[in-house]
């Protein structure tokens, strides 16, 4: 089965020779209460600290924040938090400790830290890639509270790079990688779609026949209907076509038109609908990519099969990741939070 190609990388493979053009940060804070903070964030890469603030110091309870230090730094006094200055190299980033570091202040000072991923030379032949996969588990058991009372610093403990000899790298969603044969036949049956963040069912918005905005409907999977319960069809090159078994319809961005296969550019928030029909241009291959006993939904927008680039990838996931129902929307490849991940499992 096919997988989305990786770009063609020529690098040089020791790592002290890399230099570090750009450090990206995507961090997660936990939709729960109390989780925001106002406190100072760090992140430790290669010997020394840099500064997390990017408009304001706020990082909101459910909200993933983008820090970018070096090239096209968002952060606040960007000079002085410069990977490059003094300059950096991969070896740097690879023989020192990683970590986010809290510093406490203001009158909620905790926070409450759901994923945290640090990305070194993003979308480059040595993109490099480090985080904690204690992260990963589902719920509280998946979270960390920083503060005085609890600890200040999460240490960064998995390097996964596309440099020859450092580790194995999957550029499509984090550990993503096509779905091997025998492990999970989409084919064969129906299947349930379930968030893993809420639990919920993907399912239309309503059941009347009609074209319906996505949802993450929260139900037991016992008490599945047809309205949740959905077929994959085969498509070639990796990817699939996913139908709503009762209403007929096809997982794919809001149309401008029902009847056209046209669209709004694709962005941050565009809207997951079913819509009726296969018109030409429809937008509605999706490559089914596994991480752990979970999987992504990634839409690429642009023509199955050929060279894919890191923007061009899309994942559907929850629009409120709170909410017992959460619609379902578009973010972009680099966001990869747990919001975009879904259980896919055999109709009970």
């Amino acid at each position: 089965m096919a997988d989305i190609p990786a770009s063609p990388a020529t690098a040089p493979t020791d790592p002290s020779r890399v230099p570090i053009s750009q450090v990206e940060v995507l961090a997660e804070t936990a939709d729960v209460e109390h989780a925001d903070t106002r406190s100072r964030v760090f992140l430790g890469l290669g010997g020394r600290e840099f500064r997390l603030n990017a408009g304001g110091e706020a990082l909101d309870r459910g909200a993933t924040r983008r820090f970018v230090l070096g090239r096209d730094a968002n952060v606040a006094e960007p000079g002085f938090n410069d990977p490059r200055v003094p300059r950096l190299t991969l070896g740097d980033a690879l023989s020192q400790p990683a970590y986010v570091r809290v510093e406490p202040e203001g009158a909620n000072p905790a926070w409450c830290l759901e994923q945290v991923e640090v990305r070194v030379n993003p979308g480059t032949a040595t993109e490099t890639t480090l985080d904690n996969p204690r992260l990963r588990e589902t719920g509280e058991a998946g979270r960390l509270w920083l503060d005085l009372r609890y600890g200040l610093a999460l240490h960064l403990t998995r390097v996964r790079s596309r440099l020859p000899g450092v580790s194995p790298h999957h550029p499509q969603y984090q550990e993503g990688t096509t779905m091997p044969d025998g492990d999970l036949n989409l084919t064969n049956g129906n299947k349930l779609i379930i968030s893993w963040h809420n639990g919920g069912m993907l399912s239309p918005n309503d059941a009347n026949d009609a074209r319906h905005i996505a949802q993450a409907w929260n139900a037991k999977p016992k008490d599945h209907n047809g309205y949740n319960t959905w077929s994959f069809i085969d498509v070639g090159n990796g990817a699939y076509l996913i139908k709503n078994v009762n209403a007929n319809r096809y997982l794919e961005p809001k149309r401008k038109d029902e009847n056209k296969g046209e669209y709004e550019p694709l962005e941050y928030g565009h809207e997951v609908w079913l819509e009726k029909g296969q018109p030409a241009n429809a937008k509605q291959h999706w490559y089914v990519r596994r991480y752990g006993n979970q999987y992504a939904l990634l839409l690429v927008d642009q023509s199955p099969g050929s060279a894919v680039a890191d923007d061009k990838l899309f994942a559907a996931g929850l629009r409120d990741p709170g909410n017992n129902d959460s619609w379902v929307q578009l973010f972009p490849y680099a966001y990869r939070a747990s919001r975009m991940l879904w259980r896919i499992i055999d109709v009970p």
